[in-house]
């Protein structure tokens, strides 16, 4: 997905030469909190799919990290920026390629790995579930355009591809994503073997919404 910003993104994508060989250059990043996501499993994933590109990786921690990531990587003559995570991670990375100060055209085409609880924005595009296969996406040189939505208050704007909430469903990501983190950290403290508590995320999946949804309405 690729810009201008104003109202809209686009996919697209294209080649460069280097050393008179052509090679493509993928950004890779990815979201470690994501719903149900094995870090170690999803690299292994991009790299035998991608094998062929040259790739970079980044596991951020804010959204300057992302926008630092970005830059350098533009600078480099990056092709194709891989986002894995959800829609949150869409949006949140969405913050960091505006943060960026760049001309919205120069940031490169996005593809979704989805490896997030919602993962609706990959599914409208027709992404496939499987890590490998989102991947290779790229390779197609499909692109499709975006709306962007952005929100603005006093303190700050805020950017998204699909959607936004404030009250119960503001509350509801909120505890979604904390109790995620707390059954991640139960699996790291009770010493399971690594992968275990991804496999549970993803057998609640989205359905830990519909909990916390109900926790938030009857303490609204």
């Amino acid at each position: 997905m690729t810009g201008p910003w104003d109202d809209a993104i686009g996919l697209s994508g294209n080649l460069r030469s280097r050393t008179g060989v052509w090679v493509m250059r993928v950004s890779v990043i990815i979201n470690a909190k994501a719903g149900n996501l094995n870090l170690s499993l999803v690299r292994e994933k991009v790299d035998q799919a991608l094998f062929r590109c040259q790739k970079a990786y980044c596991v951020p921690n804010s959204i300057r990290d992302i926008s630092t990531f970005v830059k350098k990587e533009i600078l480099l003559g990056t092709n194709y920026i891989l986002i894995c995570g959800g829609d949150g991670t869409v949006n949140y990375c969405l913050s960091g390629f505006i943060e960026t100060g760049l001309d919205y055209g120069k940031i490169p085409p996005i593809c979704i790995v989805c490896t997030g609880t919602a993962n609706d924005l990959a599914n409208d595009l027709g992404i496939s579930k499987k890590i490998d296969e989102a991947a290779r996406t790229i390779f197609f040189f499909f692109f499709k355009v975006v709306d962007v939505i952005s929100v603005k208050s006093k303190q700050k704007t805020s950017y998204m591809l699909t959607n936004g909430g404030v009250g119960i469903p503001t509350l509801t990501a909120q505890k979604s994503n904390l109790y995620r983190q707390k059954i991640k950290e139960f699996f790291l403290q009770k010493d399971f073997p690594d992968g275990i508590s991804g496999k549970v995320l993803k057998i609640i999946g989205s359905d830990i919404y519909n909990l916390t949804l109900l926790e938030s309405f009857f303490r609204w």
